[in-house]
């Protein structure tokens, strides 16, 4: 992925104890865009992403690509280990460049 833009915000809740933090709550990404190199296409994307004391969850989440044409991924993100990061979504494209 090359040329990454775009503002993430947010409003997260911190709880748990010193040794075990827990964040709730939501991230906003405004005016994402990402090129991702493989296919030579630029994604952009407006969404809000739900944080969970153990994952990233995407719903409805819109991916526009070059020519505005749109694709909806839903799903979720977590880590099982440090080093072990597990993505698990469903892209559903309407009429999607790739």
């Amino acid at each position: 992925m090359d040329l990454t833009y775009g503002k993430l915000s947010g409003n997260l809740q911190l709880h748990g104890d010193p040794d075990h933090p827990l964040f709730t709550g939501m991230l906003s990404l405004q005016r994402a865009r990402a090129l991702v190199n493989y296919l030579n296409t630029q994604y952009t994307c407006t969404n809000d992403i739900i944080v969970h004391e153990d994952n990233f969850e995407l719903r409805n989440f819109i991916i526009n690509d070059a020519s505005s044409n749109a694709a909806i991924a839903n799903g979720k993100s977590f880590m099982t280990t440090l080093r072990t990061f597990v993505l698990m979504f469903a892209l559903m494209p309407t009429t999607f460049r790739h």
